[in-house]
């Protein structure tokens, strides 16, 4: 897997409302490449200017840890 691939699939999530299925991609992409940790808030920040609040959510989830 490519942490670039997990991004694009999370963010295809997003846009047919699939949240939690994208939360596990963006979480995919940090557990491959730590260092995207820091390019989150930004996307998520822009998508919040977008109106795209749930999409933004997800991807700040995914910062977090995972639940069990």
């Amino acid at each position: 897997d490519q942490p670039s691939n997990c991004l694009v699939l999370g963010a295809f999530y997003t846009q047919f409302g699939a949240f939690d299925a994208a939360t596990i991609e963006f979480r995919a992409a940090l557990r491959l490449e730590p260092a995207y940790a820091h390019d989150y808030p930004a996307i998520a920040a822009d998508w919040r200017r977008r109106g795209w609040d749930r999409a933004a959510e997800s991807i700040l989830k995914a910062m977090q840890p995972a639940e069990h």
